[in-house]
């Protein structure tokens, strides 16, 4: 009988110690995932500020046109400054959204990485708890050395 309850013991020990395993795994590639997509955050933020760059220059282009080289007058050329203004506003708007995102993931990957330590800083109080009660000391001890008079 109790080698059933040994085997049972040991195997609730696998299953946790695989269940720690998977959850380390998975929150590993949670991390990854996190970090590659702050990746792609950037480069999206970096694509936006191109085209903004082009944008204000078209804008500012147009802007010193004179009205005879629009066909339809002021009325075309308001039009075109309206419509570059619009996607301006597109851009930013999308370049916020994408910081807040940016924040939010950095956020997270904070809490995570708090959690790994606090966990990491448990297991070490409990290792120095039962290194502490196994009774042995882990220092050396010093050994005095005596000079010989000749």
């Amino acid at each position: 009988m109790e080698n059933d309850e040994m085997e049972e013991d040991l195997n609730s020990t696998t299953n946790a110690m695989s269940n720690l395993s998977l959850n380390r795994n998975t929150q590993q590639q949670i991390i990854h995932d996190l970090n590659h997509r702050l990746v792609q955050i950037r480069r999206e933020i970096e694509q936006i500020n191109t085209k903004l760059n082009k944008n204000r220059e078209e804008y500012y282009s147009i802007l010193e046109q004179d009205l005879e080289e629009f066909e339809g007058g002021d009325r075309h050329k308001s039009h075109l400054l309206v419509e570059y203004e619009w996607q301006k506003f597109h851009f930013d708007q999308n370049k916020k959204d994408l910081k807040n995102e940016m924040e939010s993931i950095k956020n997270h990957l904070s809490k995570l990485n708090d959690n790994e330590l606090s966990k990491n800083m448990s297991n070490l109080s409990l290792n120095h708890k039962n290194d502490r009660g196994s009774g042995g000391s882990t220092s050396s001890s010093s050994t005095h050395f005596h000079r010989r008079g000749f």
